[in-house]
C-alpha cells in the first residue's frame, strides 16, 4: 500500500496568503538528505530513502526552475510509523504536510487532521 503526503512552505488552511517556495531544487534535496542521509538522488527529481521507506518526488517541470512550491512523499509498504519522520522534517524546516485526504499535519501531535477537527486520518 502506498500513501502520499504533499509538503509545502505554507499552511493549506491559510486563506489569501502569498505562497512561499520551499527553496531551490538543490536546497530541497540537501535538506531532505540531511534528515534522510541514505537518500539516492540518481534522478534529481526523484529520491529514494530505503531506510525510511520514503520516495520523494520533486515537482519540477523538465525546464530549469529556481524554486519549488511543493514536493510529494510516497510512503511505501515498509513504513511502520512514518509520521514522526514527517513531523521532524516539517518542524526542522518550518514546512507543512497535507495527506491525500486533505488533512494537514498537526506539528505538535504528528497526526493529520482535516478541517473537521474531530477527524484524524490514519494509514
Amino acid at each position: 500500500m502506498s500513501y502520499w503526503v504533499l509538503i509545502t512552505a505554507y499552511s493549506c488552511q491559510a486563506e489569501n496568503v502569498d505562497t512561499p517556495a520551499l527553496g531551490s531544487p538543490d536546497a530541497v534535496r540537501e535538506k531532505l538528505s540531511a534528515v534522510f542521509p541514505d537518500t539516492d538522488w540518481s534522478d534529481p527529481t526523484y529520491g529514494v530513502s530505503d531506510e525510511s521507506g520514503f520516495d520523494f518526488m520533486l515537482h519540477a517541470p523538465e525546464k530549469v526552475v529556481e524554486s519549488l512550491d511543493t514536493f510529494s512523499i510516497r510512503l511505501g509498504g515498509s513504513c511502520e510509523d512514518p509520521f514522526p519522520d514527517i513531523q521532524r522534517l516539517c518542524k526542522q524546516y518550518g514546512w507543512y504536510a497535507t495527506d491525500e485526504e486533505g488533512g494537514e499535519m498537526d506539528i505538535e501531535t504528528g497526526e493529520f487532521v482535516s478541517d473537521d477537527e474531530d477527524e484524524v486520518h490514519e494509514i
